[in-house]
């Protein structure tokens, strides 16, 4: 019993390692952290290994693997809320309040504060970052970006950034002053080794490759929530990382996609994500988490994720015509293997029926002779005797029926029936797909759950029409949206 308990065990780990992805058996870490009441805002890791922590009143820096935490700055009333934490190529910190600026050279321990008068009446700082190429500095206002050189103190404004196919302005004019919370605004800015700024938006996030001269909306295949909290990118992978309140969703620049990372967390409301090397951390709902994997998106191997391609590609998609025909081939119930039978059937009477023959004799001659006085015999010589004879008919009337044709008609009755439950079967599967990618094209982000049933119900439809088509459709599939 044990033996087979044992055998058993060991049967399920490899099954379960041949048929899932590694990613799968990554999960978020959950953090224990003993700050009660205090509500996490933003997080940050320096290349030294200090943890730092932003909460609604204080910023907390652990040096022991998060196991206690020291304040090492207190917000006052003019600074309200730590928006970020930055760290430059020295190891230096920054963290962005909503009155400026401040800095530390020395882990923490002592502040000054910066870049403060950029905009008279705008000092609450959303994002920081600076690009150690090109040696400029970029401040990010809630409604506008400026630049400037590293130790000078001159700002420069950005140019206008606009969404998408249209020419709506999500920023305004330089000094200008709003307090609503429902209008677009930026949330967050990186940069990464390239140089290449990625600033985020409630409009979805945008990159420009010339230090923020001109800009592009980073698209992609799939679908993710757009009002967009923080942006991270991976030094490793150069992957982008979005917090939403709808999840955290990642931006893969190999395949053009957006996934969404759902295994582990608790809570879709994602406030902050920083990553350090091959390890990431988030802030999720009132929690602190980490994963090595960077996350476990729900992907499958045809290429697409499953919040992938809202709109998808439906007319380079095969059409059902060619979906039939492969599937018809694929089970041999092609009407010409019929048409085949028949014809074979009347050929073969033209062959000739053949018969052969071989005969062998042989005999002795005997002379005997008698009279009154004596007698006597002759043996006379031994006569052998072979035959061989071949002999050809045909039955012309089997080119007109025959037999054979009986037994066709039965399996053609057999053949058109199944052909006839295939080419229905693929039908409604193909048709019940394409239903379902046209719902998916109109719904919205908020139905996450509802999304998330009908694009899984999309993957078992494709899975059906691989089985009647030897996996051909896969194929298409993942020539259309891979594009390793």
């Amino acid at each position: 019993m044990k033996k087979l308990f044992l055998l058993s065990f060991f049967m399920l780990v490899f099954l379960t390692i041949i048929f899932y992805p590694l990613d799968a058996f990554e999960q978020w870490t959950k953090i224990p952290l003993t700050l009660s009441g205090q509500e996490l805002n933003c997080i940050g890791l320096s290349s030294s290994g200090a943890f730092f922590l932003a909460t609604e009143h204080e910023l907390l820096r652990s040096v022991d693997q998060t196991k206690t935490w020291q304040s090492i700055f207190v917000l006052n009333n003019d600074q309200k809320a730590i928006n970020d934490i930055i760290f430059d190529k020295d190891d230096n910190v920054y963290i962005c309040t909503q009155n400026g600026i401040l800095a530390s050279k020395d882990n923490g321990d002592n502040w000054q504060t910066l870049f403060v008068n950029c905009n008279k009446y705008d000092k609450n700082v959303i994002g920081f970052s600076v690009d150690n190429q090109q040696e400029y500095v970029y401040i990010l206002k809630k409604y506008q970006l400026y630049k400037g050189k590293i130790g000078a103190d001159l700002w420069q404004k950005v140019d206008t950034i606009t969404s998408l196919g249209s020419s709506e302005d999500i920023l305004l004019e330089e000094d200008a002053q709003i307090d609503d919370n429902s209008a677009d605004h930026y949330t967050d800015i990186s940069i990464d080794g390239y140089g290449k700024i990625y600033v985020s938006s409630t409009k979805g996030v945008f990159l420009s490759g010339d230090s923020a001269v001109t800009w592009t909306f980073l698209a992609g295949k799939g679908r993710y929530y757009e009002k967009v909290k923080q942006c991270e990118i991976s030094s490793k992978t150069n992957n982008i990382y979005v917090a939403t309140d709808r999840g955290l969703f990642r931006y893969d620049f190999k395949k053009n996609i957006w996934a969404v990372i759902l295994q582990g967390l608790d809570s879709l409301d994602v406030k902050d994500v920083f990553i350090l090397e091959d390890r990431i951390y988030i802030i999720s709902g009132n929690e602190l988490y980490s994963s090595y994997s960077q996350g476990y998106s729900i992907e499958t191997d045809t290429g697409f994720s499953v919040f992938s391609n809202r709109t998808y590609e439906m007319d380079k998609e095969p059409d059902v015509q060619q979906v039939q025909e492969i599937a018809i081939d694929y089970a041999e119930v092609n009407p010409e293997k019929i048409i085949t039978w028949r014809r074979n059937a009347q050929l073969k009477a033209l062959l000739p029926k053949i018969s052969m023959g071989v005969d062998v004799g042989s005999s002795d001659t005997y002379e005997i002779y008698t009279s009154s006085s004596n007698s006597y015999w002759v043996n006379g010589p031994r006569d052998n005797s072979r035959g061989i004879d071949i002999s050809f008919s045909w039955d012309l009337g089997e080119l007109l029926y025959s037999d054979a044709q009986t037994s066709i008609d039965n399996r053609s009755k057999l053949m058109v029936q199944l052909r006839t439950d295939i080419l229905s079967d693929v039908t409604r599967i193909y048709f019940e797909r394409r239903r379902l990618q046209l719902q998916l094209a109109s719904m919205s982000i908020e139905d996450n759950e509802m999304y998330i049933e009908k694009q899984l119900r999309i993957q078992e439809l494709s899975a059906y029409l691989d089985s009647y088509t030897g996996g051909w459709f896969s194929g298409q599939i993942k020539a259309i949206y891979n594009e390793e």
